[in-house]
């Protein structure tokens, strides 16, 4: 679809004939309708998506080809009447913003005005843009009266999705090795049906932490949509010696019409720079201050932040105003290990933030029999029962440094940052140990359960693809896990729950199942950036 603006140039002439000087501005599309006289609402006028995507899937995007490889969302449509000559001219923006008339480029590049001759009738132009938030002012002149009308033509910035966005597809790779990860894709299987479709690992060098590797986002027009998938500066992660991994991932299996790419930042990359280390806050309100598409937040370690360009980017679309925590503590040293957030019916925001909690996870391991065999840990970890666990000083100190150190001062953070309050928090168990060959950083010390997927099935009903902590003899009786019975009981009612057994190929590889998954998502379909959001936009202007 296409969003339609409407010009009307009407009035009266010199001689007080009717026939149209341009004395009145409209602007119409499906969300808003702007005249002459308010121009002040004008900004941002006429609004699209950028022509990024590849619709002849010929590994360039289509602003480069111009006219001639359009799809259904690449153009933005507006209509002028134009009852005398008419000049168009484009005051600025001609090398971010292009316009057609009549299957021809009328301006853009080099061409920044031209003339029209009268025509009583509607006329369609096309207007086409070049990159997120380009823009440009067209100045509209009737010879005849000398009236002058500009209006803002202005492009969607990028947008991340969250949580609260219902899922189209979720993904990851399939495992064939190494024990594989069959358990994993037959639960997502039976949850969610023909929504879930994984990669083939085999011609990805089995890589299986797609989540690092891109985030999937999407632009908004007033009647149409563009995915884009943020094509993240990790590459050459195969475990097969050499191998590339899942760089050519995202251009084998999704560019192409209606979803484009795009790279920020070029490697080495650090651990900062994967996906799991960039995540969206749904939307919230901070200190009278509404973010209707949430907040980008992502961690720090020292030095090694995110790429430059990839912070420049994320500040410039402005949207969804980011902000930065502590990430240094933690091995791999991503802001998924340890917090997530899950939608809730009835509550305050709308959803809560779940956060991995040592007191939590004390309350229930010093309630469980402590000769309970824990299989998993006794196979790979140093502790054979939940009472050596709840025995073992020196881990609940390095847990209680790490509480009154970092979880709770980034707590705070996120509360100022996201306007929460305590009953707005889910504090789920969670525990903490250092990591082999890490320098002294840390990771998650059973599944870290915070590390999920929120996903959606064909008819509307909202799953928790959860680690399992694996905090019991038989592997098999979900029933008999303290930890299991715990979270579900913070959980709320309406949430679909799925614990996952991700242990050989994901917990002890240092990461879990948000880090092993990915998940297209529906764009917003009630907020619209250029009214609910440009107050954001404009504050960076």
């Amino acid at each position: 679809m296409t969003a339609i603006a409407l010009l009307a140039l009407v009035g009266c002439d010199k001689d007080g004939d009717d026939t149209g000087a341009l004395a009145q501005l409209a602007v119409h599309t499906s969300q808003y309708s702007i005249t002459l006289d308010d121009l002040s609402m004008a900004v941002p006028g006429v609004v699209g998506v950028p022509n990024l995507d590849d619709d002849d899937s010929d590994g360039t995007t289509d602003w480069v080809h111009g006219l001639g490889r359009e799809g259904e969302e690449d153009f933005t449509t507006i209509q002028l009447e134009m009852p005398h000559r008419t000049t168009l001219t484009l005051l600025d923006g001609a090398d971010k913003v292009r316009i057609y008339h009549e299957g021809t480029q009328i301006l853009g590049g080099e061409t920044t005005s031209v003339d029209l001759s009268r025509n009583d009738s509607l006329d369609d132009f096309q207007v086409e843009f070049s990159d997120y938030r380009a823009t440009a002012m067209l100045q509209v002149l009737d010879y005849q009266t000398q009236d002058v009308i500009e209006v803002q033509l202005t492009a969607s910035p990028m947008i991340l999705n969250h949580h609260l966005q219902p899922s189209e597809l979720v993904t990851m790779v399939n495992m064939s090795i190494w024990g594989g990860n069959a358990s994993m894709q037959q639960d997502y299987q039976d949850n969610l049906g023909e929504m879930f479709d994984p990669v083939e690992g085999a011609n990805f060098g089995y890589d299986v932490w797609i989540q690092d590797e891109l985030e999937f986002t999407n632009t908004i027009g007033a009647d149409g949509h563009l995915d884009v998938v943020m094509d993240l500066i990790r590459d050459g992660q195969g475990i097969l010696g050499g191998n590339m991994g899942l760089a050519s991932v995202a251009t084998k299996n999704w560019v192409g019409p209606d979803m484009g790419r795009g790279v920020w930042g070029t490697g080495p990359a650090t651990s900062q720079d994967y996906g799991g280390n960039i995540e969206v806050a749904p939307p919230t309100s901070v200190d009278g201050v509404d973010y209707p598409f949430g907040r980008i937040y992502y961690g720090a370690q020292g030095r090694y932040d995110p790429a430059e360009e990839v912070k420049e980017h994320f500040a410039n679309q402005a949207i969804q105003a980011p902000f930065e925590l502590d990430s240094s503590w933690l091995c791999v040293g991503h802001v998924d290990e340890w917090f997530t957030t899950i939608p809730v019916e009835g509550s305050r925001l709308g959803w809560k933030l779940v956060y991995s909690d040592m007191e939590a996870a004390r309350e229930v391991l010093e309630a469980a029999d402590a000769s309970t065999t824990i299989t998993r840990f006794a196979q790979d970890k140093e502790w054979a029962t939940i009472g050596e666990l709840v025995e073992d000083q020196a881990m609940w100190t390095q847990n209680e440094n790490l509480t009154n150190n970092v979880l709770e001062p980034q707590l705070d953070i996120l509360k100022a940052e996201l306007g929460l309050t305590e009953d707005d928090i889910i504090r789920i168990p969670g525990l903490f140990e250092t990591a082999a060959q890490c320098g002294g950083g840390v990771a998650a010390l059973f599944p870290g359960m915070a590390n999920l997927i929120v996903a959606t099935d064909q008819d509307g009903v909202t799953t928790l693809f959860v680690p399992d902590p694996m905090m019991r003899t038989n592997v098999s009786d979900e029933s008999s896990d303290p930890i299991i019975a715990a979270f579900s009981a913070l959980m709320p009612p309406e949430l679909n729950l799925v614990f996952v057994d991700d242990w050989d190929v994901y917990h002890l590889g240092l990461g879990e199942v948000h880090c092993g998954s990915n998940v297209i998502r529906t764009p917003y379909e009630d907020a619209t950036w250029w009214a609910d959001g440009w107050h954001l936009m404009q504050e960076s202007n």
